[in-house]
């Protein structure tokens, strides 16, 4: 989205804005999974245009009630990328899923998150949106960049949580729609959950409920 009027008021009834939708969006693929001892969920996180690696570890406690933790084992603090882990997680438990898995997550955003002036300047091109439309996708981020205010932090948290989720549920979620004969009504489901996962993971990360939702 991107907000022409109002404020990040509008987050609160009766609060309105004007914003339109764009198609930028950030991707989260799984690269690759395998079982990982029992009461652990470990997730690891590439991110190509920031050169960076992330890792969590989730410990599962099934005594008295179900508690899950979870610990950054390696790369720069991220409370995004941490509490989507953590949240998305306990949800997966919550709907039958077998989180007791290592997992390796690659994060892509589009180009028009971040500013690539660095990068055209550094291939000796203006600035324009002709040229920011050639740009190839995916680029790695050149010195340091602004944000262009796409709402990047809710993206990002979205993306890493429905992937994740899925990832971690899609056994069970093959399972229900197989004796129930329900895909549709499943699907609307698990994007709900998502989407109120991302919004709780995105909240506690910043303290409050982002315009990105």
């Amino acid at each position: 989205k991107v907000l022409i009027l109002g404020g990040y008021l509008i987050v609160e009834a009766p609060n309105v804005g004007i914003s339109v939708g764009t198609t930028a969006r950030f991707e989260t693929r799984l690269l690759k999974t395998r079982d990982a001892a029992k009461g652990k969920c470990c997730v690891r996180i590439h991110s190509p245009q920031f050169g960076k690696e992330f890792a969590f570890e989730c410990t599962v406690e099934s005594t008295p009630e179900t508690a899950v933790c979870v610990a950054q084992i390696e790369g720069t603090h991220s409370p995004f990328l941490r509490y989507s882990v953590l949240y998305t997680v306990a949800a997966a438990i919550s709907q039958g899923g077998n989180v007791f898995k290592e997992l390796t997550l690659e994060l892509l955003a589009d180009n028009d998150f971040y500013s690539q002036r660095n990068y055209l300047e550094s291939q000796g091109k203006e600035v324009t949106a002709a040229n920011l439309r050639l740009l190839p996708p995916h680029l790695p981020l050149v010195g340091d960049v602004s944000k262009t205010g796409l709402g990047s932090s809710a993206a990002m948290t979205t993306s890493m949580v429905a992937c994740l989720y899925r990832s971690l549920t899609a056994q069970s979620t093959s399972d229900n729609n197989k004796n129930n004969n329900a895909a549709k009504t499943d699907t609307s489901a698990e994007k709900e959950i998502v989407h109120r996962v991302a919004q709780v993971a995105h909240s506690v990360a910043q303290g409050k409920i982002g315009s990105g939702f």
